[in-house]
């Protein structure tokens, strides 16, 4: 059975940076502000991107 998972375009945006931060592509800070978000949370997220993958 296949599995659907709805995403938007600020999902897509997210994924790309932080695929981008985690190939050392870009820093974590400069991801936050593309993001409009806090550096914390870009590393929080990226941990969790890690751990879990796009679904996580």
């Amino acid at each position: 059975m296949e599995r659907k998972v709805l995403v938007t375009m600020k999902d897509i945006q997210k994924y790309k940076v932080l695929t981008d931060v985690i190939e050392k592509k870009i820093k974590g800070n400069l991801a936050a502000k593309i993001l409009g978000i806090s550096y914390v949370h870009v590393s929080r997220l990226k941990k969790k991107f890690i751990t879990y993958g796009f679904e996580g």
